[in-house]
């Protein structure tokens, strides 16, 4: 079996993390609105209906409204969705932007290379259900720059001691890419304060054999085509983009620190694979089909090596489900945690604890 490797979701020449709502960095590449606008927008909007039929849409939901105000309101079982507030937290002395918002078991996700400069719909979503974290890592966006990050493993042991900094338990840990090669290196160390792991296409592992793209060497254009399967969202993308990005002090800070991460081992962690055997939580491995950044045959990989994984393929979809099929991807992780509360209500387990 081969070792680790691979990029995140959305890293690229797009890898901004503004935290200036006035910068260029969020007019262009991986800015929601930007990838497509049908991602954020408003009121009761469906993430996954297809920009080109909102029009529509707005105009049926205007038509029935006073229809609607007629009915009984409409009784859902999901609370509503609450949007996150930005804080400052500071851990082993290094100070993080964090979004933090909603209510219920701690769910923490780890952002990829491109990092986390905005509010995404599936955020938002999720804050319904779960008391939502979501940094930025050390070395991207509003977050210090510490001298002591060189490695994936750094903020492996970051994001253990982040966890017990905040007092969490049983913590729902979930990333994309990179982040999801970030949340592996955390499991094989220590699980006692995770219930549940969820992963989107993660880096970590390389494969003989088995070719994949190289976020360093795209162009922008090249970027956006290969981490979008929807050649429409991909291409209203490269018409929005600004010029100026590139020298945008957030853009350099976060690539500076991409390519310390990714570039040598070429996204991947030569040893990660021995050791994924020591992972001991409920694993959901979430893949596009058509993701050519990595392909899909590494989520039958890390399957493989990871004991009870269970896999999720997305027809239609690229490297980024958390935006392509943003509906979607928040009832997989919904799905997955339920079943694993159930499981534990019925084994009558109470939380994690240290052996």
């Amino acid at each position: 079996m081969g070792q680790g490797g691979m990029g995140q979701g959305g890293m690229g020449r797009f890898a901004a993390g503004a935290p200036n709502p006035a910068s260029p960095i969020h007019a262009r590449g991986w800015h929601p609105k930007i990838i497509h606008p049908a991602l954020t927008a408003p009121g009761n909007f469906n993430m996954r209906t297809p920009w080109r039929h909102r029009k529509k849409h707005r105009k049926n939901t205007e038509k029935n409204t006073a229809k609607q105000h007629r009915r009984k309101p409409l009784r859902t079982h999901r609370p509503r969705a609450r949007h996150l507030e930005q804080q400052r937290v500071t851990v082993t002395g290094c100070t993080l932007s964090l979004r933090r918002g909603g209510s219920g078991e701690p769910l923490l996700y780890l952002h990829g290379a491109n990092g986390a400069p905005v509010e995404l719909p599936f955020m938002t979503a999720l804050a319904g259900d779960f008391d939502l974290l979501v940094p930025e890592h050390p070395g991207y966006g509003a977050s210090d720059d510490p001298e002591w990050l060189d490695t994936i493993q750094d903020l492996a042991y970051f994001y253990l001691d982040f966890i017990k900094h905040l007092g969490l338990e049983g913590v729902h840990l979930a990333g994309s890419s990179m982040g999801g090669w970030i949340a592996l290196e955390m499991a094989v160390r220590n699980t006692a304060a995770i219930r549940t792991l969820t992963l989107s296409a993660p880096a970590g592992i390389h494969l003989k054999g088995v070719p994949k793209g190289d976020l360093f060497m795209w162009s922008p254009e090249e970027t956006l085509r290969n981490l979008l399967h929807d050649p429409q969202m991909a291409e209203d993308a490269i018409a929005a983009m600004p010029e100026g990005l590139e020298a945008d002090p957030v853009f350099l800070k976060n690539r500076s620190t991409a390519a310390k991460l990714l570039w040598s081992p070429r996204l991947y962690n030569p040893h990660l694979y021995k050791w994924l055997h020591r992972i001991d939580v409920p694993t959901l491995i979430v893949w596009g089909r058509e993701d050519k950044l990595l392909p899909v045959a590494y989520a039958e990989a890390f399957a493989k090596l990871i004991p009870g994984a269970e896999t999720a393929i997305l027809d239609h979809c690229g490297h980024l489900p958390y935006l392509e099929q943003a509906g979607r991807f928040v009832e997989l992780l919904r799905g997955h945690v339920a079943r694993e509360t159930a499981g534990r209500e019925k084994a009558g387990a109470g939380p994690k604890v240290n052996p």
